[in-house]
């Protein structure tokens, strides 16, 4: 967005993800306290974000609050069905032990709910389903902390039954009123 001439706000609660940010300004700052003005926005882009979020709500409303009579919303996150299907990060804990990022499965009807509470208005939304791509083999099932990635491999058949049809991401588009 910034090398196309816009002027970008990035905010995150991770220093280190904001370090990667191509942004004219970067604020450190949690989704449910936007550091801006309200209504000082023409675009709310947030990405891979909401399903880390608890509850919906009160963060779309903070996306509304910032947005300017007639801004956009447009999120994209891993879509619930996904989620439900235990589609979850691996990650390791500071002490190497492996984990799940924490993750809360949110059906299209929360995320209706949360935008007209929040008097936004849905412009559309889009559940795009990738390709599947070619299975990795990986010797002995892999390393057991990444199931069910690790399972890939071994039953390439049942992968790509369980997963055809299955979209990956949820995508919305919102307007706020004039």
């Amino acid at each position: 967005m910034a090398e196309r001439g816009h002027h970008v706000v990035a905010v995150d609660g991770s220093p280190e993800m904001l370090s990667h940010a191509k942004a004219d300004s970067t604020l450190v700052a949690d989704l449910h306290e936007l550091p801006v003005d309200d209504g000082s926005q023409d675009v709310v882009l947030c990405g891979l974000a909401l399903s880390h979020m608890p509850d919906l709500g009160p963060v779309i409303a903070e996306f509304a609050r910032v947005l300017a009579p007639g801004g956009h919303l447009v999120l994209s996150d891993v879509h619930p069905e996904q989620v439900q299907r235990g589609s979850i990060p691996s990650v390791r804990t500071a002490d190497g032990d492996p984990a799940r990022v924490r993750t809360s499965h949110h059906r299209v009807g929360d995320y209706l709910r949360a935008f007209f509470a929040a008097s936004l208005a849905p412009v559309s939304c889009e559940e795009p389903t990738p390709a599947l791509a070619e299975p990795r083999h990986v010797p002995g099932g892999g390393p057991w902390d990444l199931w069910p990635w690790s399972l890939n491999g071994l039953v390439p058949d049942a992968l790509a039954a369980a997963a055809k049809d299955v979209p990956s991401m949820l995508i919305w588009h919102c307007r706020k009123a004039e």
